[in-house]
């Protein structure tokens, strides 16, 4: 009887038991996945050295992560709770992107005041969250534009990009010293890119002064993400950096917002990149179109992609 009593009052107690461990391990938050390996952030100082820095080019510094720590790494140089995870060997890059791609489809949100004023609130191609917006967004730049079915609209996009690109060699040329082709190249493939986005042959000094705009926006693109860390305190230690993001958006309407409202005027009708702008609708917001002030945004996919492209293939 007494074992009886005693095995049954050993259930019951292990039984309850059980039972509380499990609901307090249901109440008490997950632990977060472990990141790769990398540097160990520093809570304060880091972000202070990191924000202090006028060279952003940390390319040398991830080189030297990913040498130490391997393909995969973990990088958090604002501190540890904003860590950010690169990919530098094309081994993980496939698994991630093409095995996995459903679960690295879409984008982190927030990024400080500095992504939310140059994104419209991280509503662009490149930082929107995977959705319906994503996927407009994609479908417009993608079957549009970039498409190579496309190619044929932009035949005479491409004998004036040829003839400016002729015309510039030669000018250089003409003096019987050596021609640097890289410029001459990058600029004509830009004024490509510009007509493909406005539909139009801007004159040289418009073009000129769309890519100074782009250059300076993917040159202090890094400089500007010190305003995700503590934004109401950096935007007044850093006021100049902020007035320069802001001038460079106002900028950015002045230079996009006239030519987007000719082809809106004109109809619309064309095959440029604008074009498909103006007939856009945004599902989530009930269907309805880019305001002017998104549209200089959602523009600038095509001549900063191309931006990139040509920087890159004219330093290989």
């Amino acid at each position: 009887m007494e074992d009886w009593l005693f095995y049954s009052f050993t259930t019951l107690l292990c039984l309850a038991c059980s039972l509380l461990l499990r609901a307090r391990a249901s109440a008490s938050p997950k632990a977060p996945p472990p990141l790769p390996p990398g540097p160990r952030p520093v809570p304060v100082v880091g972000p202070l050295l990191f924000l202090a820095r006028r060279d952003f080019d940390v390319e040398p510094t991830l080189r030297r992560i990913a040498a130490k720590h391997g393909p995969v790494f973990s990088f958090a140089p604002l501190g540890p709770s904003r860590p950010t995870i690169f990919v530098a060997a094309r081994g993980p890059a496939h698994r991630a992107l093409v095995q996995r791609g459903a679960a690295f489809a879409s984008r982190p949100r927030g990024g400080g005041p500095a992504s939310a004023l140059l994104t419209s609130g991280g509503r662009n191609v490149s930082s929107a969250p995977y959705g319906p917006t994503w996927r407009t967004l994609r479908r417009c730049i993608s079957s549009g534009v970039l498409n190579p079915a496309r190619l044929r609209a932009f035949s005479d996009a491409r004998r004036w990009v040829l003839d400016v690109l002729i015309s510039r060699i030669r000018g250089d040329g003409d003096g019987g010293s050596p021609v640097t082709v890289m410029e001459p190249f990058q600029y004509a493939m830009f004024c490509l890119l510009v007509y493909m986005c406005f539909g139009d042959r801007p004159g040289d000094a418009r073009v000129r002064e769309i890519e100074a705009l782009q250059r300076d926006l993917l040159g202090n693109f890094l400089s500007f993400q010190v305003f995700a860390f503590l934004p109401a305190i950096t935007k007044l230690v850093f006021r100049k950096r902020w007035s320069t993001l802001v001038s460079l958006r106002r900028r950015q309407e002045e230079l996009f917002v006239p030519l987007i409202r000719a082809r809106r005027e004109a109809g619309a009708g064309g095959d440029c990149y604008v074009d498909s702008l103006v007939r856009l609708t945004i599902p989530e917001d009930g269907g309805r179109g880019l305001t002017d002030g998104e549209r200089p945004l959602k523009a600038t996919a095509v001549p900063l992609r191309g931006e990139r492209s040509a920087a890159v293939t004219g330093s290989a």
